[in-house]
């Protein structure tokens, strides 16, 4: 997913308490924005889109009050309920593209 939205000339932040050896790795190669912090609520303000991936419910839960209250797209990875768009399965064999879904239910078989 983040690979895609590179491609689309994203400008990709990344706030964490920790950042994962992945995302490091891909600082320099794609020009990522990280910021090591718990997220706060002001972190938000000025984004489109987010997606949390977190794992934390607590911070899931945060970040999808105030994308709601913000009017910010919102993505948390493995909960549909807190989304308000969900990532199909991509599957780009081109130039033929084509996007699968399951509605957020199945993403492991899509």
């Amino acid at each position: 997913m983040q690979l895609l939205l590179v491609k689309s000339g994203a400008i990709i932040t990344v706030i964490a308490n920790k950042v994962s050896s992945t995302f490091a790795n891909m600082q320099n190669t794609h020009n990522l924005i990280f910021k090591e912090k718990l997220v706060e609520k002001s972190d938000l303000e000025g984004f489109r889109l987010v997606v949390s991936a977190t794992k934390n419910s607590d911070t899931d839960r945060l970040v999808a009050k105030t994308a709601n209250e913000l009017d910010i797209l919102l993505n948390v990875v493995d909960n549909p309920a807190l989304c308000s768009f969900i990532f199909p399965a991509m599957i780009d064999r081109s130039p033929v593209i084509t996007a699968v879904s399951s509605g957020g239910t199945s993403p492991i078989l899509v």
